[in-house]
């Protein structure tokens, strides 16, 4: 069994995706690409909406007679990047059944069906509103070979389902009645049919075989095949390509993120569902914005825990953005995720990981949104010797499996560090201290230890850096780490 997945009028829903209205009662043309305006006048119209054909449009009229034959007839060109993602969404129908499909032509797929449970009826059932979802219009057809099954979706009205029976008598009623251009995109043999005053597939099928080859070639013996219902042939198959992306040009500017999130949405939605049918998760969504004054911003959002969970990937991206300020419109975005086969963790008894690292990720973005880049993440100590030196690192969560850092040996008494330091007024004999006042220490010292020198950086102007340190004890028997900055200011560092 073959199943046949066609969107009537491919070009044209494309081009109305993004409209709410979706065209509704509009005489609307799509012309063939053209670079030129004088080109654009002579484009021939490729497809029509009911509108425009009850007005008396016809296709492969020029965009100039279409225009003469109805005066509010709307002209479109193909947007070919809603073709792309449309066909993307068609082929992730697809997936969502069997792995074993093919991408027949821009809005049709067919279906290898052998081995599958669901019944056609069912089948067609679930493609049409799946499609319906990603706001795109479908037909379905199911037969016993990959071309029948075509021909039933490609005539069966749109939002429903044929079935041609495996029936000899039933195959012929179809196709007999059909034109011969449903089957032939070869204008010249159409033709030559036509100078023969054959129309239809069953007049042609009403001919020897023999005799249609003999003057008219193999092309005529495949077209022969077809119209009989007897052509078998194998499915080129299609395999998901190795990036998921998708890209959108706005027909209108959007300056604001409410407008910004719903397009995200969708296209995460779509990206999703395609890592879903492919049994893949996100690693890695790159963010593309385009602005009205040609610039771009992009950004890469690195999932902890990959996941093709398109509520989660939209936090992340929300995060971002509520923060992001841009200087002019937003013309265009794109979005691209980088897969990767889902993880699959053995923790160990004792070991605690986070809960959930998506969740602890996004808590990390709304953190930097708010104090700025760079200033969250995990603390590394720099190599220097100079005092509470660090550096932040982007957090990376530790696997469970990792063996815990050795122990560090405990050198002296600890110390428990002021942030910030207290100022302190300080009194001095023969250049030692001797007495402290200050916000939680004050009194006679009765013991000093140092100076202990310390400065680094002497090469650089602005970050030079010179200080005592004096380790002091008060009459109550409580310690301190004193300083004493440039021989300037005094504070008190810490406590032991």
């Amino acid at each position: 069994m073959f199943a046949s997945i066609h969107l009537p009028a491919f070009h044209l829903q494309c081009a109305l995706r993004d409209d709410p209205d979706g065209g509704t009662a509009i005489p609307i043309a799509i012309l063939e690409p053209s670079t030129t305006a004088s080109e654009r006048n002579k484009a021939r119209i490729i497809q029509l909406s009911p509108e425009a054909t009850q007005q008396g449009v016809e296709l492969s009229m020029t965009a100039t007679q279409g225009l003469a034959r109805c005066a509010e007839l709307l002209l479109l060109d193909r947007d070919p990047d809603a073709e792309t993602e449309a066909q993307a969404d068609l082929l992730a129908c697809a997936e969502s059944f069997t792995a074993d499909f093919e991408s027949t032509a821009p809005g049709t797929t067919i279906l290898d069906l052998h081995g599958n449970l669901l019944s056609a009826q069912s089948l067609a059932h679930q493609a049409i509103s799946w499609l319906a979802a990603a706001r795109l219009t479908s037909s379905v057809g199911t037969a016993d070979n990959p071309d029948l099954a075509n021909l039933a979706a490609r005539t069966a009205p749109a939002g429903t389902h044929q079935h041609i029976p495996d029936q000899p008598g039933k195959i012929r009623q179809f196709l007999t009645p059909l034109p011969i251009e449903s089957i032939t995109t070869s204008r010249e043999l159409t033709e030559t049919l036509h100078l023969w005053g054959i129309h239809t597939l069953g007049q042609l099928i009403c001919l020897e075989r023999s005799e249609v080859t003999g003057r008219l070639g193999p092309e005529a013996a495949t077209l022969y095949d077809h119209a009989a219902g007897r052509n078998r042939r194998l499915l080129r198959l299609h395999r998901p390509p190795s990036s998921f992306a998708a890209t959108t040009h706005l027909e209108h500017e959007v300056a604001s993120l409410d407008p910004l999130l719903f397009y995200i949405r969708r296209m995460l939605e779509a990206i999703s569902a395609r890592l879903a049918a492919s049994y893949l998760v996100a690693a890695e969504v790159s963010l593309t914005l385009t602005f009205t004054n040609r610039s771009e911003h992009s950004h890469l959002f690195r999932i902890p825990e990959p996941t093709h969970d398109a509520d989660l990937l939209l936090g992340l991206l929300h995060t971002h953005l509520e923060s992001f300020v841009a200087k002019s419109p937003i013309s265009a975005l794109g979005i691209e995720a980088q897969p990767s086969r889902p993880g699959r963790h053995q923790f160990d008894l004792f070991v605690s990981g986070l809960r959930d690292p998506n969740r602890f990720a996004e808590t990390l973005a709304r953190l930097e949104a708010l104090l700025g880049p760079g200033r969250t993440g995990t603390p590394e100590p720099i190599a220097t010797h100079r005092p509470d030196s660090f550096t932040l690192h982007p957090f990376k969560e530790q696997a469970s499996t990792a063996q815990p850092p050795p122990a560090r040996k405990t050198i002296g008494l600890p110390l428990r560090r002021f942030r910030p330091p207290l100022e302190a007024q300080i009194t001095l004999s023969r250049h030692r201290p001797t007495a402290i006042q200050s916000e939680i220490a004050s009194g006679h010292i009765s013991h000093c230890h140092g100076p202990y020198l310390t400065s680094t950086d002497w090469w650089q102007k602005d970050l030079h850096w010179q200080t005592q340190e004096w380790d002091i004890q008060l009459g109550d028997g409580s310690a301190y780490l004193l300083t004493n900055k440039q021989q300037q200011t005094w504070h008190l560092q810490g406590c032991y």
